[in-house]
This record gives structure tokens, C-alpha cells and sequence, in this order.
């Protein structure tokens, strides 16, 4: 799934809004040499690219302390 987003913000700071809810509610965070975004409203996790964002498969992250939340939302 990929959804269009306005251009993203840095890495640092304020992570995007959910591209799927809408919710302000995200956080980066950081998964194997990856770098995503966490809502922690729907639980689904997001992988900025250009001007868009990819969702990620939480079974493609071992090892991310978040990857439980994701694993609920998706699977």
C-alpha cells in the first residue's frame, strides 16, 4: 500500500501524519537500517519515500521494539 503525502518533514523531529487515519499521533522509529514512522493511533507503521509513503511489513523488521503493534494491526 503507498500513500501520497504533502512533503515530509525532516528526519528529526515530527514524524508525518498516518497516511492511512489521518492521525497526528506518529513517532519515528527505528527498524533494522531503517528509519519509519509509528501511528500510534491505528498502530501501522510507515516508511517515508520522496513524496510518498510506503507501509511497512512488520515481519520484515526483527528486532524493533514496536514491531508487536504492528504485527496486531496488519496480521
Amino acid at each position: 500500500m503507498t500513500a501520497y503525502l504533502m512533503p515530509l518533514p525532516a528526519l528529526t523531529g515530527t514524524a508525518p501524519r498516518c497516511p492511512g487515519c489521518g492521525s497526528s499521533r506518529t513517532s519515528w522509529v527505528d527498524a533494522a537500517a531503517e528509519r519509519n514512522f509509528l501511528c500510534k493511533t491505528c498502530g501501522t507503521c510507515w516508511h517515508p519515500a520522496a513524496d510518498a509513503a510506503d507501509r511497512v511489513d512488520p515481519r520484515q523488521c526483527p528486532g524493533c521494539s514496536m514491531r508487536r503493534i504492528c504485527l496486531a494491526a496488519c496480521c
